[in-house]
């Protein structure tokens, strides 16, 4: 359903395009992740904050809000805490890579999941 989220023009991003966005904003490790990426892409409302530490900054005008993911057994989990996006890079077979940021933390991160997960998708336009 990822795959097709995009309106007419757009598409969802590769684990390239990912990485070159968390790169340009401060990710340190490969295709981006570790450094403070995270934070700099964060919206600076909307997350759970236990510490100042942990406010974004939204250098870059992404916003990225915290709406969590699906299992796929139909439980929520983390909003407010995290924010998972899909990636159109396959992970194996019934895989597929996805982005996440949480609020205790100033990366952008990567997994591998189920295509049975549900997260938040972020068009590029073509």
């Amino acid at each position: 359903a990822a795959m097709t989220a995009c309106p007419s023009g757009w598409h969802l991003p590769t684990r390239d395009e990912w990485g070159a966005l968390a790169i340009a904003a401060g990710g340190t490790g490969t295709y981006g992740t570790g450094g403070t990426a995270g934070r700099k892409l964060k919206s600076t409302t909307g997350w759970n904050y236990y510490s100042d530490s942990y406010y974004g900054t939204d250098e870059f005008g992404f916003t990225a809000l915290p709406g969590g993911f699906r299992f796929s057994g139909g439980g929520f989990y983390g909003a407010g805490d995290d924010g998972d996006w899909w990636m159109a890079t396959e992970y194996g077979g019934g895989y597929a890579y996805g982005r996440y940021m949480s609020y205790g933390n100033d990366s952008v991160d990567e997994d591998g999941r189920g295509r049975g997960y549900a997260f938040s998708v972020r068009c590029v336009m073509d």
